[in-house]
């Protein structure tokens, strides 16, 4: 079975690096204190992306549906739960 809790940590942690490569020390703060100030520094990286070129969309889209969970749970009082689906692969 799926740990939501550890699911959640994991995503606010990818989100935390990300925030912290992207924007430096002092971004992580901000970030800490509401999870919508990294919505506009990762606008900005997701922007100059080289699309022709970019190669690695499955780390993309993983890293941009953390923000979302975060944001969705943080800002916006989201809860998660796990619902098992016997097409997918459980182990």
């Amino acid at each position: 079975m799926i740990d939501i809790g550890e699911f959640l940590r994991e995503c606010r942690l990818a989100v935390r690096s990300w925030v912290g490569w992207l924007g430096g020390a002092q971004a992580v703060p901000a970030f800490a204190a509401d999870s919508l100030a990294a919505v506009g520094l990762l606008d900005r990286e997701v922007q100059r992306l080289p699309v022709r070129d970019f190669e690695d969309w499955i780390a993309l889209h993983t890293d941009l549906s953390s923000l979302d969970v975060v944001v969705l749970m943080e800002t916006y009082g989201g809860t998660c739960r796990a619902r098992m689906d016997d097409a997918l692969p459980t182990e």
